[in-house]
């Protein structure tokens, strides 16, 4: 199994999904869109969504608030 890939591959692995994940992240944040809509029309699942939006709000230094 060297220099094979074992289990799935990662979302952020896909064409594009970078750009397409940002573009739905600011419509969630605005509440123009759920976060299960965003998932279905990103083309993965509710969970793996979350999942994504909690790492990254992990990472991300916290917005400062008016």
């Amino acid at each position: 199994t060297e220099g094979r890939q074992v289990g799935r591959p990662s979302v952020w692995a896909r064409p594009g999904f970078h750009r397409s994940f940002r573009a739905y992240l600011e419509r969630i944040q605005a509440g123009s869109i759920s976060r299960r809509r965003a998932a279905q029309e990103l083309g993965i699942g509710h969970a793996t969504l979350k999942r994504l939006l909690d790492s990254r709000a992990a990472v991300a230094p916290p917005k400062a608030r008016a």
